[in-house]
């Protein structure tokens, strides 16, 4: 009998901040950041643009109601409890988020995560981040639009692909399941960095043919 190999599961998860690159956050001059990334968010979310529409339906989807209705201080409220306000940094958000996605609190590291989402620059890994949220939480059909959109924004990491993968075959959607996993071996092989990647993406293609 298979069993769901440890590093396949590990791979359902964000990137460390380790992996991500945080340059200055543009245009934000003098500004508090965190109210500044707020109103970049809310812009992406009233946006009629098709790649933002996976994010919008997700957040709704999850209750992240604060966020979507543009409310500033109710979602501060909420996500930035006593000890948790000195956010000076990108880095900053995504290692709380990070954290939290860690301790099992998906919905409260939803709202970090998003926070990186409204820039262009970080959008790929935030994607990837909150599609293992949605994963996480059992929302296949956003955490599998969540990694098409990720890959969509940039191609170069096989993690989008095992959650594209994972997700639909979550959603009996074995031929895509299939198609995503054989490219995150494809190019996981490129990079030995993606050998876990690697590894997880063949061993659940091996399981596919023997289910």
């Amino acid at each position: 009998m298979f069993h769901e190999p440890d590093d396949f599961s590990a791979c359902l998860a964000p990137l460390t901040p380790d992996d991500m690159s945080f340059d200055d956050v543009p245009g934000l001059g003098g500004q508090d950041m965190i109210f500044f990334l707020f109103k970049e968010l809310q812009k992406k979310l009233t946006s009629v643009q098709k790649d933002d529409v996976s994010l919008k339906y997700y957040l709704d989807e999850c209750g992240v109601s604060d966020l979507m209705a543009g409310d500033f201080q109710t979602f501060f409220d909420a996500h930035f409890t006593p000890g948790r306000t000195n956010v000076t940094s990108l880095r900053d958000i995504y290692e709380t988020a990070y954290a939290l996605f860690s301790q099992d609190e998906y919905a409260q590291a939803v709202g970090f995560f998003s926070l990186i989402a409204s820039l262009e620059g970080n959008i790929a890994g935030s994607l990837l981040a909150l599609s293992a949220c949605a994963n996480r939480q059992a929302l296949y059909r956003s955490g599998y639009d969540l990694a098409v959109a990720s890959i969509k924004a940039n191609e170069k990491h096989p993690r989008s692909y095992l959650l594209a993968g994972y997700c639909a075959l979550q959603l009996k959607e074995q031929k895509s399941a299939k198609r995503y996993l054989a490219l995150a071996a494809r190019l996981a092989r490129k990079d030995p960095a993606y050998r876990t990647e690697q590894r997880a993406a063949q061993r659940k293609l091996l399981l596919l043919q023997f289910s």
